[in-house]
This record gives structure tokens, sequence and C-alpha cells, in this order.
């Protein structure tokens, strides 16, 4: 709390200032004025919390001051002094705004006393502020919530329009009385900031948006909810601008499913549903930054068309057990599906559990032929969330996880078969593909000679020992480069390479770019 004092004496200025302890009384003692004139422009800019004036000084009076910080500063507590004991300056004091009268042949413990009373106003007027706002934002929030649910008569949306849009607090306006103009209403996804700050986030694009148009805002959960006013139709349309200038503010992603315009406050409701209905193309509308609902509402769906051909490609894929070609060629898969201009993220969903539910068959059938007892607990199709419900980034991790569960449930499957001998050669190269793997020490472990084992591998995976190897070191080194801080030669011998040349030059034949660039690029 910041405290003046005002006095034309200097003596009186200088032992207010030195006698009475303000720091600890909890005060900000600003430099003392030593005339009205010069305290109401210091006023004016730092709005002291409190005033402590002389009556009788030279050109404008400590009264006049008092209730020019009335007006200028109605929350300041004004305590005046004069060594004049009448009754009459305490009653012309009182008028206007004084909250507590001394003589100047008051003792410093009655101007403590003084002072700290002054306090306790202040914290107990703070603490009615913050309480009222509570109850204000409450009241607010609870509104808006009703009138975009349709909870409202039309009387009572109105009113919530006024208060909310227009910040108007009447609640009798007749019709002719509302503005004439266009409501929309618009659900933003908010992404970019770590979780932590995720409600620091969403308070921050709050206010811009606030300060950006004429608009009431809503939080639900991670999303914003917020109800936009225009006089004309076509500014309703430029959310792509508003959204690019709050994103490079705030270093953040925001997305906006926009429901249908309306001329009335009762339809608030509807274009609220619409919005909804845009906000779940957010998957497939993964490059834009909005999805206004007339455009969603005339997609089609996806058609079936590839189904097959991607039910043989990730079968494919489920046996070849490289877990970091699955990622792939899953972020391909999702990349062609959301890209169709009518996908929609019901068909996109369907479209997937069609998918699945191919895999479960031949998985199905797997498990039948190793004659194995667990099939019945293979990865369900329940196991993947709602394409409508999260951003791409998110569906595709899903994808991954439970694909990758089938993955995994395949090894397992054909554990038994003739192909576990390559099976297992895979696995222990994956798990030691060091300077010490070599390729009797692989037939050794799965008991077979090395030329057969070499012949095998060749026939079953369409690519000799050495370049299966190869790939599997490439990998991890990608990983290593990916998650750790260790040097290029570090990892060029932890997999494999005391010639750091050498794995360079292997490492940009398979990955296009050095080390060092997947690094960066990573």
């Amino acid at each position: 709390m910041k405290a003046l004092i005002v006095d034309d004496e200097v003596i009186i200025r200088n032992g207010l200032s030195q006698v009475i302890p303000w720091q600890e009384l909890g005060f900000e003692l600003l430099t003392p004025c030593q005339s009205a004139e010069e305290a109401m422009k210091l006023i004016a800019e730092e709005k002291p919390e409190l005033v402590l004036t002389d009556i009788r000084m030279n050109g404008v009076d400590g009264l006049t001051l008092a209730g020019y910080i009335r007006e200028c500063s109605p929350l300041t507590e004004t305590i005046v002094y004069t060594g004049y004991d009448d009754f009459n300056y305490a009653q012309q004091a009182i008028r206007h705004g004084v909250s507590d009268y001394l003589l100047k042949t008051s003792r410093p413990d009655d101007i403590v006393r003084a002072a700290l009373k002054a306090r306790e106003r202040i914290e107990s007027r703070r603490m009615e502020q913050v309480e009222h706002a509570k109850r204000e934002g409450s009241y607010r929030d609870q509104l808006l919530r009703r009138w975009l649910s349709g909870q409202l008569s039309v009387e009572e949306s109105r009113h919530a329009a006024e208060l909310l849009i227009h910040e108007s607090r009447l609640s009798s306006h007749s019709s002719a009385d509302q503005p004439e103009g266009y409501y929309e209403v618009a659900e933003l996804k908010v992404e970019g900031w770590d979780s932590k700050e995720e409600s620091l986030l969403l308070f921050a694009v709050s206010n811009m948006l606030r300060d950006s148009i004429r608009c009431a805002v809503l939080r639900n959960d991670a999303r914003l909810l917020v109800v936009r006013y225009e006089a004309y139709q076509s500014w309703v349309h430029e959310w792509e601008r508003l959204i690019s200038m709050i994103e490079q503010q705030l270093k953040c992603r925001l997305f906006a499913g926009i429901g249908r315009a309306t001329s009335l406050v009762e339809g608030v409701c509807h274009s609220a549903v619409g919005a909804a209905k845009a906000t779940s193309y957010h998957v497939i509308a993964a490059k834009q930054r909005t999805m206004r609902v007339e455009e969603a509402e005339m997609r089609t769906g996806l058609p079936l068309l590839r189904h097959a051909e991607d039910e043989s490609g990730l079968i494919q894929q489920l046996k070849s057990g490289n877990a970091s070609e699955l990622r792939c060629w899953i972020s391909e898969f999702v990349d062609r599906l959301t890209s169709h201009p009518q996908a929609t993220p019901h068909s996109l969903q369907n479209y997937v559990s069609s998918l699945f539910i191919g895999i479960q068959r031949w998985m199905d059938r797997m498990a039948e032929d190793a004659s194995d007892n667990m099939h019945q607990s293979i990865w369900q199709i329940t196991m993947i969330g709602t394409a409508g419900s999260m951003n791409r980034e998110q569906w595709e991790r899903e994808l991954y996880a439970a694909l990758q569960q089938a993955m995994q449930r395949y090894v397992h499957l054909v554990s038994n078969t003739s192909q576990s001998v390559i099976l297992k050669a895979k696995q222990y190269i994956r798990e030691h593909a060091d300077g010490t793997l070599t390729l009797k020490r692989v037939a050794d472990v799965v008991h077979v000679h090395p030329h057969h084992l070499s012949e095998r591998f060749k026939i079953e995976t369409g690519m000799n020992y050495i370049e299966f190897v190869t790939m599997v070191r490439m990998e991890r080194a990608c990983e290593l480069l990916q998650n750790t801080e260790l040097m290029v030669n570090e990892i060029a011998r932890i997999v494999g390479y005391e010639d750091v040349k050498y794995f360079a030059q292997l490492f940009k034949r398979y990955m296009k770019c050095t080390p060092s660039d997947y690094r960066l690029k990573a």
C-alpha cells in the first residue's frame, strides 16, 4: 500500500515521514508534497491508498484536496490534520469524504492508530471487492452456460446478451432496444503450452479475445466457448485472422469450430450445437485453424474403396515386427484419410473400426493355427479413442499403441510356428545390435547352422542378414540421437561401428542426412 504526506511546512513533512514507522505499518511512503496542487498530480498517477494532509495550506487547501481525492481516487483513505480544534472544520471534512480528523497536537501513537484503522478499512474493502468479483464471475458464467445450452427464455436471453455482450445491466429492454447484429458461437481448442500452464494459457487467450472482439467467453474444461457479436454479418468470418494473431503472440495452437451466425439472441444455443459439431472435425482439419459447421455438414463421409488394400498393408506391417515402420505407416494412413475432402469424424472412426475388425479376424485365425489357448485375450477395438474428441497427434498415438500391442501379440502367436526361428533371430538382433553381433552367434542362439539361417533370412524377410543388421543399427542410432545427448562417435560404438566415418556414411545412405542433421531435425 502507498501513503502520501501533504503539508506546506517542511518541518512537519519531515517529522511525519521520519517519526511514523510507515514501513512497519505496511505502507510504502511516496515522496511528500508541499502543496495540494503538487499532490493532485501525484495522486492521479500513483493512486495511493492513504493520504495524510494538512487542512490549511498556501493555495488550494486540504479540504479541497480531499474533495478532489474523492472524485479522482474514491478508494483512497484521506486523513486530515489541523492546528485548529474547530467543529466546523470537522463537519466540512466529513462532507468531503475524509475518513479521519486529527489535531497537529496529536501524539505519534494517535497518528499510528489512525493509519492502522485506515489500513483495516482498505483491506476490508479489498476483500469485499474480491468476494464480489467471485460472485459476479460465478453468476456471469452460470448465465452464459444456460444461454448456450438453451435453458433461457427469449427475454432471459436478451438480458444475457445485454449483460454479457453489451455490458448493460438493464433487463427491461424491449426487442426494439436490442442492438441489431449477429451472434456467433465458436468452440476453441487451445494447445501448445505445458499441461501445468494450461489454465494460464486459457486465461491469456480469453483476455485477448475480449480485448479484440465484442464477446463473452466461458471456459469448458480445456476448451473455450465464445459468443461473439458483430454489427454486420460479413465481419463474423474473420476468425482465421484473429486466431493467427493470438497464436503468434502467445506461441500456442488454436482450432475453432464455428456455428452458424444468428440475428436472434435465442438462436445462440443452436449456434453452440453447430460449433460443437464443427469442433469434432479437429482431427480432420489438422492443417486448418477453423472449421465452420456449414463446411462440416457438406461432407458425406469416407468411401471404402481402399479398405481391402489398407487391411493387407497393415497385416504386412504387423508381420514385419518393425515398430518404427508401423509408426510411419500409421502416419501416412491417417494423413490420407484425414485429407480426403469427404472425411467426417464418424466415417473416420467407422473406417478404422472396420479395418481393426479385419485384423482381429486375421489374428483369430493365427491363434487357431498356433493352437493358442489365449487367443481370446486379443486387444479390443474399444481401446481406440473417438476421433472427434482429440487432435490428430493424440489419435495417432492411440492407433499406434493399439497396433503395437497387436504386433506383440502376433509375435507371441507365431512363436511355435515354422517362422519362429527367423522371428527369434530378428528379436535377438534388435536386442544385441552392437559390435559383438555375428551371424554365427545369432545362429547359435536359434540353434541352426549359419548358412541355413542366412538362406531362411533372405527368403522370409526379403533382405539378407547384413542388410537387416545395418537397418536395425541405424534405427537404434536414430533413437539415441533423438533421445540422448551422446556424441556421434559414442553412438557409433554403441551400435557396432568403431570407424565413425564409416558409420556416418552408412547413416547418410539410409536416412538421407548426416547424424548431426538428423539430431537437429528431431
